[in-house]
């Protein structure tokens, strides 16, 4: 926001952004645009306080990819991942909430296959 005199300024600008983006606007070049948010903790929930000013539509993990390729061009897609959805145990390939926080040493993530082969 340092180049805006305040918050509110910037989120006009992105509004404005936003606005372009719904008639159609944005480059085919770039889209479809997607954004994902790793958890629901306090950064998570800021950005996506700023990402709600945009024409968006949230989608779940497994529908990421058909945005990523097929989706529109004139809204972003954005995804929440949770632990549950890139985090498996080592042996038996599934995810316990409980066993995790006891022993995260078992478990491997699956985010860079999962997730960001999209980039």
């Amino acid at each position: 926001a340092h180049n805006y005199r305040n918050n509110e300024q910037a989120r006009m600008a992105i509004r404005d952004a936003g606005y372009e983006i719904a008639l159609g606007l944005m480059p085919k070049s770039i889209g479809p645009l997607t954004v994902v948010f790793t958890g629901a903790g306090n950064v998570s929930q800021g950005a996506q306080e700023v990402f709600r000013e945009l024409p968006i539509e949230y989608v779940d993990t497994k529908s990421l990819p058909q945005a990523a390729k097929h989706g529109a061009t004139n809204k972003i897609y954005g995804c929440v991942v949770q632990r549950e959805d890139h985090l498996i145990n080592k042996e038996t390939g599934l995810y316990s909430e409980a066993e995790y926080l006891e022993y995260p040493d078992r478990y491997i993530s699956t985010f860079n296959t999962q997730v960001t082969y999209l980039n």
